[in-house]
């Protein structure tokens, strides 16, 4: 076949003159967006059911947005309405795509408005200062007895004690002549029952296993005396009384240990027994912990070693002996404490890894909207703190500032009115 001259080719190679030349691309939409958002709202295609769906925020007026859109082959495929063009998406509204041979595909473009985030609520805590503790300690355990605080045992650089330090809100005056524990602690937990202080586990050492032993103080005799074993020694476990029974969640079994307990037991003073319980879904060592009702929520805490802090909160209902997560804290810390006003948990301090410094947030949590909010902060960073809740104040007392190497802890005694 002869060569053809090269101004012929471009009509021999052509497709006769408009007949086979039509564009018969597939109509599709490739790309579908409202850009006046930040950040954009870009659509989900289904091609084969040929439906778009956007979500656009709580605050967007979805009758006057103006789609970007793109479709395959934009120089032989049809657009109707066109890119740019303002629609009213309060109901659904068709886009057509066709191309050269008639062929038309619709879509139908479905807006859905996100749910409008309630506005925050802002926590302003008024701080005053308080009388001084005696003594300064850590990993205390903290209850409420005849409307007087109790800051039971704990630790700092010098030593593991056995000091009991009761205070009276009302003289805000400090007695640390109450009888001591039999047994010094550290990274026990406290409860009252009928009247009676129960303390449980901890360790007596730096470095050590957990204790079994339980101690029962009785006001009325001024005496703390042991009274029944743990099933399983904790350290950094929380607890809470229901009912007249006390409910003991995770901590580890010895300092330092690997990994952190998930185990949740109940004990009934009555009989002296205990019950395994459903576990928590995560494993952890001194969370906050805070009971409202027949609810127990526990939140943060430091799982397995180096221990970092978790933001996990998780709801455990005692009645049904189930646990639900809910929405976690804004930062993941351990070593915090937590008291409950006017049905929301204040949690306080805390450490973002175990024995590292410690942190001046505030963190709220409002179990009726599932929200936390970090909107405070306290005057000083305190971690490992007593913290109690009184007549719609809060009180955080003792605790830790730094860490090792150079160990601070505090007496302090700050006194808070929350502001929502």
């Amino acid at each position: 076949m002869k060569n053809l001259p090269l101004s012929i080719i471009p009509i021999a190679t052509a497709c006769l003159a408009l007949i086979s030349c039509k564009c018969d691309d597939t109509p599709k939409i490739t790309y579908f967006v409202f850009e006046e958002f930040t950040p954009k709202s870009v659509g989900t295609i289904d091609h084969s059911a040929n439906t778009i769906t956007v979500e656009v925020p709580g605050s967007a007026d979805v009758t006057s947005l103006s789609p970007t859109i793109e479709t395959g082959n934009s120089d032989c495929l049809n657009l109707a309405p066109l890119s740019g063009t303002n629609q009213d998406f309060s109901s659904t509204v068709t886009y057509r795509v066709s191309n050269e041979i008639d062929e038309v595909v619709q879509y139908e473009v479905t807006v859905n408005v996100e749910e409008s985030e309630p506005e925050d609520i802002i926590l302003s805590i008024n701080w005053s200062t308080g009388s001084d503790l005696p003594y300064a300690v850590a990993w205390s355990s903290s209850v409420i007895l005849d409307n007087k605080f109790y800051v039971i045992g704990g630790a700092n650089s010098q030593e593991v004690t056995n000091v009991v330090q009761e205070y009276d809100p009302e003289s805000d005056t400090w007695n640390d002549d109450v009888s001591a524990l039999q047994k010094k602690r550290w990274g026990h937990s406290s409860t009252v029952v009928d009247g009676k202080i129960y303390v449980m586990g901890g360790t007596d050492a730096a470095r050590g296993e957990a204790l079994t032993s339980i101690e029962v103080y009785d006001p009325g005799t001024g005496n703390w005396v042991f009274e029944g074993e743990m099933d399983l020694g904790r350290i950094g476990h929380r607890a809470v009384a229901h009912q007249g029974k006390i409910y003991l969640f995770g901590g580890i079994t010895k300092e330092p240990s690997p990994t952190t307990l998930d185990d949740v037991e109940v004990y009934d003073p009555a009989t002296l027994t205990w019950e395994t319980l459903t576990p928590m879904p995560t494993s952890r060592q001194f969370p906050a912990i805070c009971k409202i009702g027949d609810v127990v929520y526990l939140l943060g805490g430091g799982v397995s070693y180096p221990y970092p802090g978790s933001k996990a909160i998780e709801a455990y209902n005692i009645t049904k002996n189930e646990w639900e997560e809910k929405a976690p804290l804004k930062a993941g810390v351990l070593d915090l404490n937590a008291c409950e006003i006017d049905g929301k948990i204040i949690c306080v301090g805390g450490s973002v890894l175990w024995a590292t410094y410690a942190l001046a947030d505030v963190q709220l949590y409002d179990p009726a909207t599932d929200r936390v909010y970090l909107n405070t902060e306290m005057r000083f960073p305190i971690a490992s703190t007593a913290v109690f809740a009184h007549q719609g104040k809060i009180y955080v007392g003792g605790g830790y500032q730094t860490a090792q190497p150079d160990w601070t802890f505090s007496p302090k005694l700050e006194i808070g009115i929350p502001e929502f």
